[in-house]
C-alpha cells in the first residue's frame, strides 16, 4: 500500500507504540503498531454515519466534501456497474440495496447463494434508551431488545465472536479443499475493519507492509480482546483519512498513480 501522508505527528509512548497527537480533536485516538494503524471512536462523544457516492468517488473526497474528522472505506460494490454488493441504512433508509444491483442478481453462480449474500454481516449503530451503541450482526438479525437502529454498513466477514466464511458466501469447500475464493479472503493483501470493545468503535486498516489473509488479520485481533469485529472491503479499495489541527493523514493504494474510487465510508464527526 502507498502512503500519502500530509503532515503527520508522532509522538512516542512508553508502551511501546506510536500515537498521533490531536490538538483540536477530542472524540478518538489513533496508534500505529501489530501491523496496523487503529482509530479508536468515543460513540458517546463522535458521530457515526455511513456515505454512499452516487457513483464512485476517492475516500478523502469523501471526507472533505463532508468534513468528516475520520473515514474510513466499508462495503463491496461492482466496480463495471459502479452498484453496491452491500446493504447499507441510514436514518431508516436503505441508501445502498444490492438487489438493484442486476450484475449480482443474474449472475449464474451468485444468484442460488443470494441470501447468504444478502445476509453478510454489518456493523449498527444502535441507539438503545438514549445511549449509541455499535454492534457486529448478520444482516437479517434481530435488532437488539430496547434499542433503534440508526445506520447499518454491511460488508463481511464477521471476524469475532466467530466467523464463518462459508455461511456468508465469501468461499467454497468442496471435499474440505476451497474452490472458491469470491473476494480474496485467503489472499494477503490489504485489510480494514471494524472491531468494539467496552462501547468503543475501532477503525483498522493494515499498514503498507503488512498484508494479511483474512484469517491473519482476526489472528492479530487476539491481543486487543475485542468483542465483536467486522471485515471490510480489502485490496485496493483500503483508504484511511484522519484529520488533524497540523495536517491531515491519509493512507490507501494508489494503482498506476491513481487512487481507487469506491462506493461508500463509514465517516466520523
Amino acid at each position: 500500500m502507498r502512503s500519502r501522508i500530509l503532515l503527520l505527528s508522532f509522538i512516542i509512548l512508553a508502551a511501546g507504540f506510536v500515537s498521533v497527537a490531536f490538538a483540536c480533536v477530542k472524540n478518538y485516538d489513533v496508534i500505529h503498531e501489530n501491523g496496523l494503524y487503529i482509530v479508536k471512536v468515543n460513540l458517546n462523544s463522535a458521530k457515526v454515519e455511513p456515505y454512499v457516492a452516487d457513483k464512485l468517488e476517492i475516500l478523502y473526497e469523501m471526507a472533505k466534501k463532508n468534513n468528516a474528522s475520520v473515514a474510513i472505506n466499508t462495503s463491496f460494490f461492482d466496480a463495471r456497474n459502479k452498484k453496491t454488493v452491500s446493504y447499507v441504512i441510514k436514518n431508516g433508509e436503505i441508501i445502498a440495496n444490492p438487489q438493484e444491483n442486476e450484475n449480482l442478481t443474474s449472475n449464474k453462480v451468485l444468484n442460488p447463494n443470494l441470501d447468504k449474500i444478502y445476509n453478510r454481516g454489518e456493523l449498527r449503530i444502535l441507539n438503545c434508551k438514549g445511549k449509541i451503541k455499535a454492534d457486529v450482526a448478520y444482516h437479517f438479525d434481530d435488532i437488539a431488545e430496547g434499542c433503534e437502529l440508526l445506520s447499518s454498513t454491511q460488508a463481511g466477514p464477521v471476524m469475532l465472536p466467530d466467523m464463518d466464511l462459508e455461511k456468508e458466501f465469501f468461499i467454497v469447500k468442496q471435499d474440505g479443499k476451497i474452490i472458491r475464493d469470491a473476494a480474496g479472503m485467503t489472499r494477503r493483501t490489504d485489510r480494514s475493519m471494524a472491531a468494539i470493545k467496552d462501547n468503543f468503535l475501532y477503525l483498522i486498516i493494515t499498514d503498507e507492509d503488512n498484508p494479511v489473509t483474512i484469517y491473519e488479520l482476526r489472528d492479530k485481533l487476539a491481543k486487543y480482546h475485542f468483542d465483536r469485529a467486522l471485515g471490510f472491503d480489502g485490496g485496493g479499495s483500503v483508504s484511511l483519512f484522519v484529520k488533524q489541527s497540523d495536517g491531515d493523514f491519509y493512507q490507501e493504494r494508489e494503482e498506476k498513480g491513481a487512487s481507487r474510487e469506491i462506493k461508500s465510508a463509514l465517516l466520523v464527526y
